[in-house]
């Protein structure tokens, strides 16, 4: 039976449902087999469902609100982020962005594509260097009174940082990078993170009565036992045949995985 925790007035299901691979742009998943998986999630207790306008550039988004649609929305919860806005070209360029104005246009879009009138949890993404986070925490707050998001969330921020929205608005998550072979990281596929997540993020939300959101927790599948030593992927089996051969020809020992 699926365990529950609290998030605020938030009854979330312990287990989540990160909403990165639907978004279509790193796996050959159809939006069926999304919309099924997240049909099956729901089926085995889960109700919390993570996703991003940034993943897909709105696909993902699109086809949450798809599965969800005919689910009882009290039942579920939604959580969502802004702050990478994309430009409206064919080249869909992301830029950091927590304006004001920008959070308020994102925030439109995503109901829209979500097909609901409120975000149970709206995470700001990452951290914008070039825009106040006293004008973020007031826009959040904003959007609060509005009825149109229950809570607010940081990821990827810093403690300082986090300590400055909570100076404008109330802070329920902090989502960072966590897993078991990553307990205190330094880098994000080579981002530099502000923070450690063991040391010092987890002491933090216990402090201040927020939940820590681990993003990554099964090291993007490396943890769920379902990867080979070779055969995962054409392109790295390729390389890691070449690799073996040439170590082979040298004499040396090769540190590829063989099958």
């Amino acid at each position: 039976m699926m365990k529950n925790k609290q998030i605020k007035d938030l009854n979330a299901s312990a287990v989540g449902f990160g909403c990165w691979a639907i978004g279509g742009t790193w796996n050959n998943v159809s939006d069926n087999e999304s919309i099924n998986a997240i049909k099956a999630a729901i089926d085995n207790g889960i109700n919390f469902f993570d996703v991003a306008p940034v993943y897909g550039k709105g696909h993902a988004e699109t086809v949450l609100g798809q599965a969800l649609k005919t689910e009882s929305r009290e039942n579920i919860i939604i959580a969502t982020k802004c702050g990478l806005p994309w430009s409206q070209d064919e080249r869909k360029k992301t830029r950091k962005d927590l304006t004001k104005e920008s959070i308020f246009k994102e925030i439109d879009d995503s109901l829209t594509r979500l097909q609901t009138e409120y975000i149970d949890l709206y995470q700001v993404h990452w951290p914008d260097p070039n825009t106040p986070i006293s004008e973020t925490a007031e826009a959040l707050a904003e959007l609060k009174r509005q009825g149109k998001i229950r809570h607010v969330g940081v990821s990827n921020y810093s403690l300082d940082m986090t300590r400055e929205m909570m100076a404008g608005v109330e802070v329920a998550t902090f989502q960072g990078l966590y897993n078991l072979l990553e307990q205190n990281p330094e880098h994000y596929h080579n981002i530099p993170l502000q923070y450690r997540a063991r040391e010092e993020a987890l002491p933090f939300c216990k402090e201040h009565d927020m939940k820590y959101l681990p993003y990554s927790p099964l090291m993007q599948g490396l943890l769920t036992g379902t990867l080979k030593r070779s055969g995962n992927w054409m392109k790295t089996t390729t390389v890691a045949t070449t690799l073996n051969s040439m170590a082979k020809r040298l004499n040396l020992t090769s540190t590829v995985w063989k099958s």
